[in-house]
């Protein structure tokens, strides 16, 4: 069995944002940070969330993305950005534990012209600590911006219409050769892409999930010492119904998961989201699964199931499933955000944390009590934050500046 507890509050918290976890004097919280919601503290033990303010009013999207942090002595230091129209602002955002205080300090702005439309940050992406790659979303480049010096590079697509409009995913390999980042056009039934960010080309994978567009930022890079997945899928088109494409390192396709026939989702995987959590002693995989059916009433519904090492489904745990109005889609805060939303993995308690935007008026913390496949567990997703009593959070990261 897998134990879930949920709680729910009304301070308002972002899913395309910064998220970093940290553990002071025996107490959990996670700080989150959207220009459109401001900075929150959410105490896990205490079952509350502060709010900091910091909002930007000025911003062209509630999206943030990560580019460094650091925890001293209580202290959590951030580097990250957002967009207003036409400018990208660099933000330090700093978070003192024991005082329950933070402030958002813009160190910089750099202005970046295309930067006009809310879905060329929603389609953004960093390698940390320094590189920004956005979309240009009507005139058909990427740009890159190195936020230390300001420079700038533009790459120019080379397509025509729905070619223009990509997103840039938070997976990426690096190889010998190149950086390789997960990309997609959005267009209804595109195949899956990569961006290779040294030599600015894109390259069809020839791998389609569904019905739906891609999405570049649903699921996580997968980390284990023996192996790298990268996992992709599709979603946000009516009547569509979408799959789970299990990628290796090298972007080839080594599985497919049926998400419809692990969730029960019976109408269509609108915006499939979720993570790899862990890799089982037998070699099998346990995956954080979840949709809902874009239908009226919306139904989400999100497990966490256990897959063999060929990904077929041996048994599933049920974490939570909602019912919420239409005009809503359910957005965890592991979905459709940036680098940090990774699930967090609290190894003294043998426990998991995750949270979603609103329902029902309410946002909701979910705890997943794993104790009981603990003993099963042979390694944690190396890009999941790893808290304890006396650990620092970790996260992996990469630190590049392209050619």
């Amino acid at each position: 069995m897998v134990n879930v507890e949920i709680w729910g509050f009304t301070e308002s918290i972002k899913a395309g944002a910064i998220n970093v976890p940290a553990v002071y004097r025996g107490k959990r919280y996670l700080i989150n940070f959207s220009p459109q919601t401001g900075l929150k503290i959410v105490s896990i033990d205490d079952r509350n969330v502060k709010d900091l303010g910091n909002t930007d009013e000025n911003r062209l999207s509630g999206d943030a993305r990560y580019l460094y942090h650091i925890y001293h002595d209580g202290v959590v230091k951030i580097l990250g950005v957002h967009a207003r129209n036409g400018i990208l602002v660099v933000d330090k955002i700093t978070v003192d534990l024991a005082s329950q205080t933070g402030s958002r300090e813009e160190i910089k702005t750099i202005s970046a012209s295309w930067l006009t439309r809310w879905e060329a940050t929603a389609g953004s992406t960093t390698i940390p600590p320094r590189l920004v790659l956005t979309p240009d979303w009507d005139n058909g480049y990427v740009h890159y911006i190195d936020v230390e010096s300001g420079a700038k590079k533009d790459i120019d697509l080379g397509g025509t219409g729905h070619e223009y409009e990509v997103g840039l995913g938070h997976k990426y390999i690096a190889r010998h050769d190149d950086i390789y980042l997960a990309m997609g056009k959005h267009l209804a039934g595109s195949n899956h892409e990569v961006w290779k960010v040294y030599s600015g080309t894109r390259q069809d994978l020839g791998i389609s999930t569904g019905g739906g567009s891609p999405r570049p930022h649903i699921f996580g890079l997968a980390v284990f010492t023996d192996k790298i997945f990268v996992p992709v899928a599709n979603g946000n088109v009516a009547g569509a119904d979408n799959d789970l494409a299990i990628l290796d390192e090298t972007f080839s396709q080594v599985a497919t998961i049926d998400i419809k026939g692990v969730t029960g989702i019976s109408v269509r995987a609108n915006m499939s989201f979720g993570n790899f959590l862990a890799k089982s002693k037998d070699g099998g995989y346990y995956i954080i699964i979840g949709t809902d059916n874009g239908e009226s009433p919306i139904e989400a519904k999100c497990v966490l199931a256990k897959f063999d090492s060929s990904f077929n489904l041996v048994t599933k745990y049920d974490i939570f499933s909602f019912t919420y109005p239409s005009e809503r889609h359910f957005i965890p805060y592991f979905d459709y955000s940036d680098i940090t939303s990774a699930q967090i993995v609290d190894i003294d308690r043998k426990k998991v944390y995750i949270y979603t935007e609103e329902i029902n008026g309410e946002y909701k913390f979910v705890e997943i009590d794993i104790s009981d496949i603990w003993d099963d567990i042979e390694e944690f997703n190396g890009r999941s934050w790893i808290i304890g009593s006396t650990k620092i959070p970790t996260i992996l990261s990469l630190s590049v500046t392209p050619l």
